[in-house]
């Protein structure tokens, strides 16, 4: 399924960003069919990519994303970061972030996990998310947080550290340097650790009118942007959200207010079924899964009854065995 980007304020920013590093829209737009007088308007993921590795490639800066992410401030980040902006607390704003960027990130999912110390902000990549976009994402996600906390919180420490599960192509002690907040690389998973003492702290930039506006904004252009979309997609959308266990059928026709039949009924008139996209979605979690897990344990998460049977239907959809695919992954990374 392709996703579109045209709604995400993050594009528009960087199509300016590059202008203003004299990078041509020409050389920008490269290898793209997006019009040079409005790019950001019908922006797909693969666009995204080519565009990230054109700004790269003319600006011989490796490390681009964290100087685009220094240039964001709260308002960059469009409805969903004003109502986090405006809310009572760190604890409130992280869960308003979870809610509705999980919802509408073409990119990615937030899952958060609690100690009686830390908030752990963990990011989960989407499958189809290219390793470069991943990349520009996180750097510029940390860069973007560093700035907005310390403006939120006035230089008060609420951040602990950020965590990558890879080494960047420049040494880690620069970003923190620049950010001011200490990055763990060849961490197992990415994300923004914080500390709990700090959460249930008043927000000095609470609002509790805007709020209320901005979360009746957000909620119409979900609306807006489920309406968009055939209702396959929908389901689609709403099992990417998903990071570990799938969702049941009872869940999805919940989740879109109707019954189960009323959803079967509607996927067979855009000929697929509820089976058939959960079949994609178990090819793709799989495939991720794979790379750094044993066949069994793979074949548990998705609910198996053994390994043998995972096996089987593996094949079907790859014609390669889960061997001999994970295999061939190693090889070529």
């Amino acid at each position: 399924m392709t996703r579109s980007l045209a709604a995400n304020p993050i594009v528009e920013n960087f199509v300016a960003f590059a202008r203003d590093l004299d990078i041509s829209m020409d050389v920008l737009l490269e290898g793209t069919q997006l019009d040079t007088i409005n790019p950001s308007s019908a922006a797909s993921l693969t666009d995204l990519e080519t565009i990230i590795a054109n700004a790269y490639r003319a600006s011989d800066c490796p490390h681009l994303a964290i100087l685009f992410g220094k240039r964001l401030n709260i308002y960059s980040h469009g409805t969903a970061a004003i109502a986090s902006l405006t809310c009572e607390s760190l604890d409130q704003s992280i869960d308003i972030l979870i809610q509705y960027l999980s919802q509408n990130s073409p990119l990615f999912t937030l899952k958060r996990s609690d100690t009686r110390q830390h908030i752990f902000l963990e990011v989960h990549f989407k499958e189809d998310i290219s390793p470069l976009v991943k990349k520009f994402t996180i750097e510029t996600g940390i860069a973007s947080t560093a700035t907005i906390v310390k403006s939120l919180f006035r230089g008060q420490s609420v951040v602990e550290c950020f965590k990558l599960d890879y080494q960047p192509d420049y040494p880690s002690e620069w970003i923190t340097r620049e950010t001011g907040i200490e990055v763990r690389t060849k961490q197992p998973t990415n994300g923004i650790l914080y500390y709990k003492t700090e959460s249930s702290k008043e927000n000095p930039y609470k609002d509790s009118i805007t709020h209320q506006k901005m979360l009746a904004l957000l909620k119409q252009e979900n609306h807006d942007q489920r309406k968009a979309l055939s209702y396959a997609q929908r389901i689609e959308k709403y099992i990417s959200s998903f990071p570990e266990d799938l969702p049941t059928l009872e869940a999805i026709a919940t989740e879109l207010c109707a019954s189960t039949r009323t959803v079967s009924r509607k996927l067979k008139q855009e000929n697929t079924s509820y089976k058939a996209i959960l079949e994609k979605a178990k090819r793709q979690k799989a495939e991720r899964l794979l790379i750094d897990l044993r066949v069994s344990q793979v074949s548990e998460i998705l609910g198996y009854s053994s390994p043998a049977n995972f096996s089987a239907a593996f094949k079907l959809w790859t014609n390669k065995t889960p061997t001999q695919f994970k295999k061939d992954q190693l090889k070529n990374r």
